[in-house]
């Protein structure tokens, strides 16, 4: 009997009008070639953003099948109860050889069939399987959640973990095949996130189709954030857009390549972008030093974007905390919202944004007139009532980093497909039910 090999792309919130533009635009034939495949629309009944229409739910919902009402998994970094099981805790049952990379908000129960499993830099509680790949993970977690204010000795120190390990995984080779776009795109833009995301994104794919290799059935799954970065962050940039496409023509060569050893291919967003006009969020520049002024605390796992989990050793200093944080304001202005709360934890956020970065915009020019012009709550039904403290407000702003956003969730996604008979049918399916198609593609 033939073995089943799946190949599931979780190419993140990517928006499938503007790979067409961009697949036009600049002629690139894998971008073209994937856009030729079938394809279905998704889509998900959650529809608030920062509560349940984020990747870090709806990748829970689509790899357990459990819609995020039932869930209840609504944070990035969230620790997961032990009932809850994904699809690769459900295939190693059947043998299924799997091969698990960057999966967002996930878990797994230890077996030998799972081959790898390389958790999401904001995972602290799985570890990385096989012991080789684990120097590669210590640099994207530290700097995926200290972005805005990085330690140098712990960035040379990580880095040469990284690089160590990328040489023994062929580095040298992947490094000669993507020269010409990494040297240009590094020269002509700089250290851009979004250059070194794209690239971390190629990193792992040449990586994971070296590791990946079965005997058995296997289901080879991999998440890719590097899209969704750019769009969130860069969406109106016209100059860095082609080199948006370029990597992302060089990615989906990448999955075609690793494509080649597998039955069938299957490529989901999640859900997709669209674009907005430019609004900014606020995150500490440097959260715990942050934090530290405000409340005592034991330790804090921090995510992508301006939140986190805050850990404690008694319930005491917990629960004074969380009034603390409630309560914080800023000129009159209460700055964070507090929830899940447990006895030695609960998740902090900053709930503000801007029109404008008004670190550019030079605090001697802002007062209280059109510092209510500037901020707003995510609740625009909400109202701010200013008490204007110059010092105060300089004081904030000097420990925050105003994050430019371009893009949005939505509620549709796509799935593009290749050798698939038990969809081809379907014209949609809502996000948590393409577990069932995981877990059909192996019974059949």
């Amino acid at each position: 009997m033939k073995h089943k090999k799946l190949l599931a792309v979780h190419l993140n919130e990517f928006n499938y009008d503007y790979l067409k533009y961009g697949a036009k635009k600049y002629k690139l034939k894998n971008i073209k070639k994937l856009l030729a495949f079938k394809k279905i629309r998704t889509f998900t009944k959650d529809k608030t953003q920062n509560k349940n229409l984020d990747p870090w739910v709806q990748s829970v919902s689509i790899n357990t099948g459990i819609p995020s009402k039932k869930h209840k998994i609504f944070k990035l970094g969230q620790k997961l109860d032990n009932n809850i099981y994904f699809i690769w805790d459900i295939l190693i049952k059947k043998k299924v050889d799997c091969f698990i990379w960057g999966s967002i908000n996930s878990s797994f129960i230890k077996n030998k069939y799972i081959k790898i499993f390389f958790p999401d830099p904001w995972n602290y509680t799985s570890n990385v399987i096989p012991n080789d790949l684990k120097q590669l993970h210590i640099l994207p977690k530290y700097y995926a959640k200290n972005y805005t204010e990085t330690e140098i000795n712990k960035i040379v120190k990580y880095s040469f973990l990284f690089l160590k390990s990328f040489i023994k995984n062929k580095g040298i080779n992947f490094m000669f095949k993507n020269f010409y776009l990494i040297f240009h795109s590094l020269l002509s833009r700089g250290l851009k996130n979004y250059l070194l995301f794209f690239l971390f994104d190629l990193i792992s794919l040449d990586i994971f189709k070296q590791k990946i290799n079965s005997k058995n059935s296997c289901f080879s799954y991999i998440f890719l954030n590097s899209l969704a970065h750019f769009q969130h962050n860069n969406w109106n940039d016209i100059i860095a857009e082609k080199y948006y496409f370029l990597y992302t023509d060089k990615i989906i060569k990448s999955i075609f390549d690793i494509y080649k050893s597998h039955d069938a291919l299957f490529i989901f967003n999640g859900f997709s972008q669209k674009k907005i006009k430019d609004e900014f969020i606020l995150r500490p520049k440097n959260p715990s030093k942050f934090l530290k002024k405000i409340i005592y605390f034991t330790s804090i796992e921090q995510d992508m974007t301006n939140g986190g989990f805050i850990f404690f050793n008694d319930k005491k200093s917990a629960n004074i905390a969380f009034d603390k944080i409630k309560n914080y304001n800023v000129c009159g202005i209460k700055i964070f919202e507090a929830l899940q709360k447990k006895d030695l934890s609960f998740f902090y956020r900053i709930m503000i944004k801007s029109k404008k970065d008004l670190n550019m915009t030079g605090t001697n020019s802002i007062n209280k007139k059109n510092l209510s012009n500037f901020f707003y709550y995510e609740n625009k039904n909400k109202k701010i009532q200013i008490k204007f403290n110059s010092i105060e407000l300089s004081e904030f702003l000097n420990s925050i980093q105003f994050i430019k956003t371009t893009g949005i969730h939505s509620t549709n996604g796509e799935i593009i497909f290749d050798n698939l008979k038990t969809i081809t049918k379907k014209k949609s399916i809502e996000n948590h039910k393409i577990f069932n198609i995981f877990k059909n593609f192996f019974n059949n």
